[in-house]
Order: structure tokens, then C-alpha cells, then sequence
């Protein structure tokens, strides 16, 4: 009796320590869609580490044993080089992984030491699932699938949802595709909004919005024809409206200032006459002609008694007509 005794109390003491252990890790769970962000917590992080030296971040890839270090002595590892732009490290040692893919799936450990180099509390463990989306257009026929990538087995019941109802559709272990024609009201539907993948696993259930491309694209489209017409119309009319503005500025400045309209006409210097450069721009320059004519002896007149005129010197200094003179001889 009192060795039975001993075996149940051992046993119990063993339970009672798995139980512990259990409860001791931090246990949780993500599903993210493809391209999203996810923070993952490291709990009970002490105050007195310096850029969570004393802190690491494990991964185990799905259908993996081995962990890879993905942060370590207070700087991402270089076992993680290949995806180190896209992980970064919180002040409160929270690794953050952006634009994920099926390549993230898997388990990440929070293992914390205290400065003599010895684990210090339990780890943190997060469980990472990610939701693919895909769009395949054949002719007159579009194709959704909805897919969760997972860590070991999948748990996740998939389904597409139209608004608050379910889809006819074909469902498989943790993937779900529905399909429909390009002339269907979910398809041509502006509402795109309303059609969903749902993932659920016990009482926790997570919808994805998926907007059909072919809509987007057409919207786009539409976009790149029409903003540029608008630019352009704007700036035709601006155009328009700065020179409609500076002719009639020009009209107004001619109606107030009648003389700056005139432009008389220059008669050309003879030879050996000037012009006053300092006589305004209407002002009209000196100018001679000379005529002669001279008879022949035959006509029994002298070949110096011609007729001579001579037109000199007509000026005209300003628009008032008394100074205007000329002189004839």
C-alpha cells in the first residue's frame, strides 16, 4: 500500500509540473493575409535590458524541427539576412515582420536571459498563419481562392461569403475557391467590398475583404484618361484667361493714352541732311528734293535758265499743327 501510495504521489507531482510548465508559456496565435504586418510580443520583458540585448527571437519554419536565431545580442541575426528589411525590433523587444509571405509561417520563441547568460521565465510563443488570395480570369469565367498557409496541421475552416451569405463553392483542407461568370452581379457589383474570405478555427473567425481586380483595374484605367483631360482642361482655360486679361489690360492703356497709338510715317533722309535724335518718335525728319529742268540750246534758251523747285525742311517737332512750317523756294 505504501509503495502505491509513493507511485500516485509521484505521478501526481509529475502532472502537476507538466501543468505548470504548460501554463508558464505564452502561447498565441496570428493569420495575416499576404503583404500585411504582424507584431509579435515577447511578454515579460525586464526594464533593465539595453535594446533587448538579453533578448532572442527564435523561428521554426513549418515542417521543420530546426529554429533559425532571427534576432540576437540586440541586432537582427545573420541567418535572417535574407529577409532583414522587412524584421525590426520594438522598444519593448516585439519582433515586427512586414510584407509577409508563406515563407513566414511557422513558430516564433521570445527567449529572454539575465545577464549572468541563464534563461530568465518562460518563452513566448506565437503561432503565424498566412492568407493567400488569388484571382484567375479564363475568357468569361473568374476563379477566387482563399488559402491558409499553416504551422504542422491545418485547423481552419475556409469559406467564401457574399455579404452575411455563403457561396456556393468547392472547399478543401484549409482552402476554399468559388467561381462565377464575368456578367455576374458580384463580379460587376460596385460593392466589391461585400465579398469575403471567412477563416475560422473554434471561436475565433477572421474575415478578408478581397476586391476583385478586374474592377480596380478598369477604375484605374478610367482614371488615367480622365485626371489628365481635367489637367489639361485647367490649364488651356488658364491660359486663356492670362492672355484674355492681358489684351484687355492693353486696351485699357491705349483708350488712356490715345498718343501712344500714332505712328506717322518717316519720310527718308536725302543726302546731307540729319535727324535730331532727340526729337520724339512721332516727329518727322528734315527732307529736300530738288528739281531742275534744263532746255536745250536748240530751243534757244540758256542751259542755266532751268526751272528750279526745291521742297526743304518739312517738320512736324509735336502733334500741334502750328508748329508745322515748311519752306518752298
Amino acid at each position: 500500500m505504501t509503495a502505491q501510495f509513493k507511485w500516485i504521489k509521484f505521478f501526481s507531482s509529475v502532472l502537476l509540473m507538466l501543468q505548470v510548465t504548460a501554463a508558464a508559456v505564452e502561447h498565441s496565435e496570428f493569420i495575416i493575409r499576404d503583404g500585411g504586418e504582424v507584431t509579435l510580443s515577447c511578454e515579460n520583458v525586464t526594464d533593465d535590458q539595453d535594446k533587448c540585448n538579453r533578448t532572442t527571437w527564435l523561428f521554426i519554419k513549418s515542417n521543420t524541427l530546426a529554429a533559425i536565431t532571427q534576432f540576437e545580442d540586440g541586432k537582427i541575426h545573420q541567418n535572417a539576412q535574407n529577409k532583414s528589411d522587412r524584421l525590426s525590433v520594438t522598444a519593448n523587444c516585439s519582433l515586427v515582420i512586414k510584407k509577409l509571405t508563406a515563407e513566414d509561417v511557422g513558430q516564433y520563441i521570445c527567449r529572454r536571459f539575465n545577464k549572468s547568460g541563464h534563461q530568465e521565465g518562460s518563452d513566448s510563443v506565437a503561432e503565424l498563419s498566412v492568407v493567400n488570395i488569388t484571382e484567375h480570369k479564363d475568357d468569361d469565367t473568374v476563379t477566387l481562392n482563399c488559402s491558409v498557409s499553416t504551422y504542422k496541421e491545418c485547423k481552419y475552416t475556409v469559406k467564401w461569403l457574399y455579404g452575411n451569405k455563403d457561396l456556393r463553392m468547392s472547399q478543401s483542407t484549409c482552402s476554399a475557391s468559388v467561381t462565377f461568370t464575368t456578367s455576374d452581379h458580384i463580379y460587376t457589383s460596385k460593392s466589391s467590398e461585400m465579398l469575403k474570405c471567412q477563416v475560422t478555427h473554434g471561436g475565433n473567425m477572421q474575415e478578408f475583404i478581397f476586391r476583385i481586380q478586374s474592377f480596380d483595374q478598369e477604375t484605374g484605367w478610367w482614371m488615367f484618361i480622365v485626371v489628365p483631360l481635367g489637367l489639361l482642361a485647367l490649364i488651356i482655360g488658364a491660359v486663356i484667361a492670362i492672355r484674355w486679361k492681358r489684351a484687355k489690360g492693353k486696351k485699357m492703356e491705349t483708350n488712356e493714352n490715345p498718343e501712344l497709338n500714332l505712328n506717322p510715317a518717316v519720310t527718308p533722309s536725302a543726302p546731307g541732311t540729319t535727324q535730331d535724335s532727340a526729337e520724339p518718335e512721332y516727329a518727322v525728319a528734315y527732307a529736300s528734293i530738288s528739281y531742275t529742268n534744263n532746255t536745250s540750246k536748240a530751243q534757244g534758251r540758256d542751259k542755266n535758265e532751268g526751272e528750279r523747285v526745291t521742297y526743304s525742311t518739312v517738320k512736324a517737332s509735336s502733334m500741334d499743327p502750328s508748329n508745322l512750317y515748311a519752306t518752298i523756294k
